[in-house]
């Protein structure tokens, strides 16, 4: 008496060779030999990078200071700032009302050598 398990594999359906094929080729067409088209790119990227690397090399860079030039400032302005107040009837209002409020603030320094004629530019 068979199993239930050599019955289930023996009635398992297989589709046709001929269209197991024809779908294999649609699906994963042959790879295509573009040799020259890499060989291409990979000289061409390597031009570039060897261009770039002169031009990093050739170019005239001071020297250079690490030292941040930002710090931190604090500055006063006037804001309107929003207040609850209860009116005559008892209800909650909000008025604004000026106000003088200090923040820190970032400020940097021009870099070093960068005059004034270049920031006209």
């Amino acid at each position: 008496m068979p199993t239930i398990d050599e019955i289930l594999v023996a009635s398992r359906p297989e589709p046709d060779s001929v269209w197991v094929d024809g779908l294999e080729a649609r699906l994963f067409p042959p790879a295509r030999r573009v040799v020259r088209r890499r060989r291409f790119a990979f000289a061409f990227v390597g031009g570039l990078a060897s261009v770039a690397l002169a031009l990093s090399l050739v170019r005239d860079a001071g020297p250079v200071d690490a030292d941040d030039a930002c710090r931190y400032v604090p500055v006063t302005r006037v804001e309107r700032m929003p207040f609850v107040v209860l009116d005559a009837s008892g209800e909650p209002r909000i008025t604004y009302r000026d106000r003088s409020a200090t923040r820190r603030v970032v400020r940097c320094a021009p870099p070093r050598g960068v005059g004034g004629q270049e920031r006209a530019r």
